[in-house]
Order: structure tokens, then sequence, then C-alpha cells
């Protein structure tokens, strides 16, 4: 019986009368990188293309979705009573959640997101836990330690100075009212994020992060009966 309102850049395989649509097909050409290249790369290569790619995408995917006045006439009439929105990719948006000012809820697709982790207030584990970039394994020495806290500080410290900002500067016209991106996101009600023992390290979690394994994963389907000998 609720009401959804859908914002992507590819429609959902979902088809009901009760989710609208709105589609920025014009993002896929930006979400489509090859973000796991970059984990070739050394961690300063590494956190200076990431930050690039974001600022690219954040203000191509802020002044996408601001020129739909289907949406604009949703979040100008604040229509709505409740934001879920994805945890990683999605910083632009925050302005416009703290325009509306309902409860909104992180997911996260992937687990270990150095700033999902921060504004959920949960422990960045860099002792055990490799930051996001870096492929040491669980039993680090102590200058890969040294290494991962540098790396996963200095992509949160980056993120806040040339992403944030960006965020905020892009948004100041249209709300000139908002609080900063940096504060918006740790009003955050809860983060249900992609997180499994089987394919991430353990780690230890505040109550407000909610681990779903298997988020992404669609029901199967059958194999072609050629496949079968």
């Amino acid at each position: 019986g609720h009401q959804l309102t859908v914002v992507a850049a590819r429609p959902p395989d979902t088809n009901s009368s009760n989710i609208h649509n709105i589609i920025l097909e014009e993002l896929v050409d930006y979400i489509e990188t090859k973000w796991y290249s970059f984990q070739r790369e050394s961690p300063f290569e590494f956190i200076t293309n990431v930050v690039g790619q974001f600022r690219t995408l954040y203000t191509a995917g802020y002044r996408s979705l601001m020129s739909k006045q289907e949406f604009r006439t949703i979040v100008f009439n604040k229509t709505v009573d409740l934001v879920i929105v994805d945890a990683i990719l999605q910083d632009f948006t925050l302005p416009i959640i703290d325009h509306l000012g309902v409860p909104f809820i992180f997911y996260s697709p992937a687990a270990g997101i150095p700033w999902v982790l921060d504004a959920m207030d949960a422990s960045q584990e860099y002792a055990l836990v490799p930051a996001t970039g870096l492929d040491f394994s669980s039993r680090m020495s102590l200058m890969q330690r040294v290494v991962n806290t540098f790396m996963g500080e200095g992509l949160l410290a980056m993120r806040r100075w040339f992403v944030l900002s960006l965020v905020d500067e892009l948004a100041r016209d249209d709300f000139p009212n908002a609080r900063r991106a940096a504060d918006i996101e740790r009003d955050a009600q809860l983060c249900f994020a992609n997180i499994h023992p089987a394919t991430s390290l353990p780690r230890s979690l505040p109550p407000s992060v909610i681990p779903v394994g298997a988020l992404h994963v669609r029901p199967p389907r059958q194999l072609p009966k050629v496949l079968y000998l």
C-alpha cells in the first residue's frame, strides 16, 4: 500500500502501480567507470582518482536530478515522509533530504566503505581490516597498518575537503538554508549494508548498521537446457 518514487539511472525490473519511476539515463555514462582498476594504483593515485570521479558524478547527478520538473515538484511540495538512499554515490542528494526534513535511511551495496562507516559512527578497524583500495590481509605488519590508517583517513579527509564541499556549493542556489552535507549524513537513522562473514572481514558495528548479506543478489534463474551435459 505504500506509494514509492524511485529515482535511478535505469528503470527497475519491478512494475507496480504503486511505484513511480524517475529515470536519469544520462548518468549511466558516469556510473559505468572502471572503479576496480583504481585498486592497481598507488594509494595517492587511488585517492585522487576516486575524488575526481566523485566530483564529476556528483556535479552531473545533482544537475540532472534538479532539472527534472516532476522531481522538483515532489521536493518543493515536500510530499515525502521517508527517504531511502544509496550510501556510496548519492551524497549530492543530502541537501535535498535536509530540505525535506524527513527521516532517511542509507543502504550500502558494498561492505566497509569508510565514509559510510564514519557517518554511522562505526569503527574503521584499521589494525585488522584493509581500507578501500588496499589488498592487505587481516594479518598486517606494523608498516601495513600505518599505510592502512593513512589511506583510510586520507580518503575521508579528501572527501570532506573536495567532495562534500562541492555538494554544498552545488546546492547553494536551490537550498540556501541547507546545512553542510558533512553534518546531514550523520543524521541517517539506519544503514542496511551488504555485509556477510563469507565475503567480508568481521568487524564491530553499531546497532544502527544492519548487515543484510547478498543485498544485491536476485533470485536465480534456471540455466538454458543447451548448457546441460
